[in-house]
């Protein structure tokens, strides 16, 4: 795994991404989180890994 990222869609007040990092305790994984402020607001979170495979 090369790198990785995190996007939140917001439909209504907003999230702030609170961690984007790897994970490699089960496997190669990218880790993403997010947070609402004060009110509810349920978002889409999208977490991306990009990996390269040596030949």
């Amino acid at each position: 795994m090369v790198c990785g990222g995190v996007s939140v869609t917001e439909n209504g007040v907003g999230n702030l991404i609170t961690a984007s990092y790897p994970d490699y305790s089960n496997g190669n994984q990218w880790q993403g989180n997010s947070q609402d402020q004060q009110q509810s607001d349920p978002e889409i979170l999208t977490v991306y890994a990009i990996g390269l495979q040596l030949t």
